[in-house]
């Protein structure tokens, strides 16, 4: 399936960057005709290049890690005062 948000599908995606690759024309008039970014057409052509069409399928666009998280055991500590205490916002600020 789809990502919802893709401009293309894996196999319009495979189309573009072989306009590229294949038949060597240039990006921004690629990008132009199936209306992406240039940008988003560079990146598909090198994961193209690295990885075949294997590069080109749907990511999750979710960050691989998030630094500033908090530790599960403060979550977990937060929701408890949440249920038990009756605990808001002003109650759990810091400060």
């Amino acid at each position: 399936m789809t990502h919802r948000n893709a401009p293309l599908t894996v196999l319009g995606r495979q189309r573009a960057a072989a306009q590229v690759i294949e038949r060597g024309r240039p990006i921004v008039h690629v990008a132009a005709e199936f209306h992406i970014a240039r940008s988003t057409l560079s990146k598909w052509v090198g994961r193209y290049r690295a990885n075949g069409e294997a590069g080109l399928q749907d990511r999750a666009s979710a960050p691989a890690n998030r630094p500033t998280r908090l530790p599960d055991w403060v979550v977990e500590l937060i929701e408890h005062w949440r249920r038990t205490r009756k605990w808001g916002s002003s109650e759990l600020s810091v400060g």
